[in-house]
């Protein structure tokens, strides 16, 4: 079915027609004369009462596509066979299932999630009526799930996904972030807590959420939501526990599998702790616990050799210094590396903070003998404050007071100061990966970018959006934190589907394309059936169309609308 244009005296007039092979020619039948291209238009915007009934829009493919991933993963059965509700009504899956879609395609509170689900076509593929999707509802549901029941649904999701979509499980990275919430702690709750806030909200509680996804597309596959107030080496332990029941999982199509975390993590009684498991590890160890190494000269780093197909990627020459030596209570291979970049990037840094307490003193000096810094006790206040905020002993701070006058000196610390400049430019990396390759060691640590990147669209307000959360419960929080997970497992399986298709665009443009193709449903006054029109599809679209085969979807309204 498509528009058949007909120029006549200069005006252009549409019907709907099909066109079939007919004796080996293609013949066009009309079915419908519309009119000229202007009362067509008219009809489209909804301003021609006369010619139409009415004339709905319904976001298509993005929710649809995501229905799809979610049915090849069986999601709704799996959350259903491990929540324990009696046959009434719809189940616990159905409902996670829409909160899922919504955190990844238009996050809205759980009273906005019936008006999102009215403008979308999955009305006409799911048997929930809207009038069920009460805020109530979703939090009735969300109730039969506990952290137990969310352990084992994710366990068995990542099971059937590193299966299904081939998921290479050979090297995982791990790293926590945390998320604000307006929540103010009380009696039974556990999670909200005031910590170092990643968002500079420390005036607000917060929740810390450990994640665990796979190096090549960053699909998560475990994830923990605890206390904000928990420090991440504290956690790492329980960490370590769940990989251990969980390595015969990850392991199952690999030889090893290696764990990649940064050095907030490290503690001699994790290391001792991941020692003792079947994983190897690459990981990062804090240059002011191990200054020796920091004390290398530049003449005994090596420039790092590039891989094959790595050259164009490469945005600045890589130097490595290599040994063996112990390091948190076991040898291990440890890697120096240093980037001229990094260098330029940490001092810049590092100036602009010195110049920001500089400024800071010399405010603090202007204002002595005035209101609240007439004594030499309250000046000395201020002046710690401010060195509180610097490097420790990067300041060196005097305040004087000689016949009632105040004086305050300052100046920066050269040892401090030439001391740290020895760390710019240069991470240490440390694995029991012995046999690896210089190169191999720091490319996989560099991976962590893309765990980075999940953190990233899990905050946006538009995509996924797990902050600020509202929920009062832990319990609630919980599973919160569960669906925006499952929201960002759905999205990447998509981009992985669609890439190993040959369509290759990033998360954010995806889903940007998607949700711009709308299906219209058009009724005339004089006919007693509905037209289902798509908007017209660029060439991404209509590859990803064919890919999913989405066009399946429309058929399948039109006929439940005929």
């Amino acid at each position: 079915m498509h528009f058949v244009k007909k120029k006549v005296k200069g005006k252009t007039y549409l019907s709907i027609g099909e066109t079939h092979w007919v004796d080996g020619r293609a013949k066009t039948t009309i079915l419908k004369y519309l009119g000229s291209a202007e009362k067509v238009y008219r009809i489209f915007l909804g301003l021609d009462k006369e010619e139409t009934e009415y004339h709905r829009r319904y976001l298509f493919a993005a929710p649809l596509a995501l229905h799809q991933i979610a049915e090849e993963i069986r999601l709704i059965e799996t959350i259903n066979r491990h929540t324990k509700k009696r046959e009434q009504g719809f189940f616990v899956g159905e409902y996670l299932h829409l909160i899922t879609l919504n955190r990844a395609l238009y996050p809205r509170s759980k009273r906005g999630i019936r008006r999102w689900y009215e403008r979308t076509i999955l009305p006409f593929i799911l048997r929930i009526p809207p009038e069920k999707l009460t805020s109530q509802a979703f939090w009735d549901h969300m109730e039969y799930l506990n952290e137990e029941e969310i352990e084992r649904i994710e366990k068995e999701l990542s099971s059937r996904i590193i299966k299904l979509y081939d998921l290479n499980t050979e090297c995982l990275l791990y790293d926590i972030t945390n998320f604000y919430t307006f929540i103010q702690e009380h009696e039974g709750n556990e999670l909200p807590k005031k910590g170092k806030s990643k968002a500079k909200r420390f005036d607000l509680n917060q929740i810390n959420l450990a994640l665990l996804v796979t190096k090549e597309d960053g699909i998560p596959l475990m994830h923990q939501t605890y206390e904000g107030n928990r420090h991440d080496a504290k956690k790492f332990p329980d960490i370590i526990s769940k990989l251990t029941d969980r390595f015969i999982l990850f392991s199952k199509n690999v030889d090893k599998v290696t764990i990649v975390f940064d050095k907030g993590n490290n503690s001699k009684a994790s290391m001792e702790l991941l020692d003792g498991t079947p994983y190897y590890f690459v990981g990062s160890l804090k240059p002011y616990d191990y200054k020796h190494f920091m004390e290398i000269t530049l003449e005994k780093f090596q420039l790092v050799p590039m891989e094959k197909g790595e050259e164009e990627k490469k945005k600045d020459d890589i130097y490595a210094y290599r040994t063996r030596e112990e390091a948190l209570g076991a040898e291990r291979t440890v890697v120096v590396t240093y980037e001229q970049k990094l260098y330029n990037r940490n001092l810049k840094t590092f100036i602009k903070s010195i110049d920001k307490r500089k400024k800071e003193f010399e405010e603090l000096e202007s204002k002595i003998g005035l209101r609240r810094y007439r004594t030499k006790s309250a000046i000395e206040e201020k002046a710690e404050k401010i060195q509180a905020k610097a490097l420790k002993g990067l300041f060196d701070v005097e305040v004087a007071e000689k016949e009632g006058n105040i004086t305050l000196d300052y100046a920066v610390n050269k040892t401090v100061y030439n001391e740290k400049l020895k760390s710019f430019g240069k991470m240490i990396l440390f694995t029991n990966n012995h046999d690896w390759s210089t190169t191999q060691i720091i490319r996989v640590y560099r991976g962590k970018a893309k765990i980075e990147d999940d953190f990233r669209r899990m905050k946006s307000p538009i995509m996924i959006s797990l902050e600020p959360v509202f929920h009062w419960t832990d319990q609630k929080i919980r599973v919160h934190a569960f669906c925006c997970v499952l929201a960002l497992m759905l999205l990447l399986l998509l981009k992985r589907k669609l890439q190993r298709a040959d369509v290759k665009l990033s998360l954010e443009r995806m889903v940007e394309e998607l949700s711009d193709v709308q299906l219209s449903v058009i009724k005339f006054c004089d006919v007693d059936k509905r037209l289902c029109l798509l908007n017209d599809l660029n060439e991404e679209q209509k590859a990803m169309f064919g890919i999913l085969d989405l066009m399946r979807y429309k058929k399948l309204v039109s006929m439940k609308l005929r």
